[in-house]
């Protein structure tokens, strides 16, 4: 997927889509980011990256590490319900 909206990574996940009203979105994630590492673990896949975001509960913070066009850059995210 990556390759097809033109990115250079071959690793992480795309983000497609971000809902404008989320914590997501707030803290800046947008649509073309790449999600390399979920709490400073490498996110391997899509199944991956749910089976751990599962654990995590309201008011916890989740960080990120971004890649964006040439930029690397963490985010966090705090878990609402």
């Amino acid at each position: 997927m990556a390759k097809d909206l033109g990115l250079p990574e071959t690793e992480g996940l795309v983000i497609v889509q971000v809902d404008g009203s989320s914590p997501a979105a707030e803290a800046g994630l947008r649509p073309g980011d790449i999600i390399l590492e979920l709490d400073q673990r490498l996110v391997k896949d899509p199944a991956d990256f749910l089976k751990r975001i599962e654990r995590y509960k309201e008011g916890d913070t989740l960080l990120f590490l971004i890649k964006r066009g040439d930029s690397t850059l963490y985010v966090t995210v705090k878990v609402e319900d």
